[in-house]
């Protein structure tokens, strides 16, 4: 089954606090003048729940939209379109982006339900050949130890030959990318983020390193896990002066943004309304789990809540 058909987009409490941190550096980076995130075209993943086009749209006043869709539900895709400015490609991002108009700035996210591979890099790869200076570029992919690229998915095979296939695939083809050799222990689950965010970033400033005077500036590493867990990198790709304007801009004051490998965890405890109202008037105050009027048994949820609280999302049920 596939992931949407599995879980609704608009309910995953981590990837919309995600959503909302990449908004608010974006709503910073805007502010300064020198990235007009508003006139920005985006180009994304945008499944049948359209998620991240309605909140880029409202928060960030996208208006230019291009939505890549693989699966084939073009009839679903078309009925739930949110706006006819959103310009729907029923293709993968492969196909896709040599035949974007590169003539204006992007903001990318190749937001992947699969693990890092060949075709995630090679999309990678693509985009960093032709975003303006300016653009930015976002990537998402599963980073769980479970997971196996595409190419070697078989259920025959046992755990651990899946596990042999997997390290000798990416000995093969990222070994270049990292300055340590990639061993049996660079796939368990603590170590993969990191791993993957060198292969990303390495691969990046390679690209652009061709290019002459264009680099890579990240701003964002998360990591997160409403079901498996998931990694973002992201940053802007500018010119040798990007340094001084992001500098200007203060977007290194962030509290959320994290220049190269150290990911930012990205937790959600699930709480009621009145726990969360109790918890908001106590912002600011020293807090232990002990002292609560109600139990909070998961380590690191309180200290979690008070890092998110201002993204975290609120559900419930209304009729319509």
């Amino acid at each position: 089954m596939l992931s949407f058909e599995k879980f609704n987009y608009w309910y995953r409490p981590a990837k919309q606090i995600e959503r909302r941190l990449i908004i608010d550096a974006l709503l910073r980076l805007s502010e300064c003048g020198d990235y007009p995130i508003s006139a920005y075209t985006y180009f994304g993943f945008g499944s049948i729940y359209y998620v991240d086009f309605v909140m880029f749209h409202k928060y960030l006043s996208i208006k230019k939209m291009i939505c890549c869709e693989s699966e084939n539900i073009p009839k679903r895709m078309k009925f739930n379109k949110p706006y006819r400015f959103i310009s729907l490609k029923m293709n993968k991002a492969s196909d896709v982006i040599p035949y974007l108009a590169f003539s204006s700035k992007y903001f990318v996210w190749l937001d992947y339900e699969k693990t890092l591979d060949k075709e995630v890099l090679e999309d990678v790869s693509q985009l960093c050949r032709s975003l303006r200076p300016g653009s930015i570029l976002l990537i998402t992919m599963d980073a769980d130890e479970d997971r196996s690229p595409e190419e070697i998915e078989d259920e025959l095979l046992s755990q651990s030959e899946r596990r042999k296939q997997k390290l000798e695939y990416y000995q093969a083809n990222f070994q270049r990318f990292t300055k340590t050799p990639i061993i049996n222990q660079s796939l368990d689950e603590p170590r993969l983020p990191k791993f993957f965010s060198e292969v990303v970033y390495s691969r990046i400033e390679e690209v652009l390193a061709g290019r002459g005077g264009v680099n890579f500036f990240p701003l964002f590493n998360f990591l997160y896990a409403d079901n498996a867990q998931m990694l973002t990198l992201g940053g802007i790709i500018d010119g040798d002066e990007g340094a001084a304007r992001l500098q200007t801009s203060g977007i290194y004051g962030h509290d959320f943004i994290r220049r190269r490998y150290q990911s930012l965890k990205i937790t959600a405890p699930p709480l009621t309304l009145r726990e969360r109202y109790w918890l908001d008037k106590k912002i600011g105050h020293q807090l232990r789990n002990n002292r609560l009027p109600f139990e909070l048994r998961r380590r690191g949820s309180l200290k979690s809540y008070a890092k998110f609280y201002k993204h975290y999302p609120i559900f419930s049920e209304i009729l319509v």
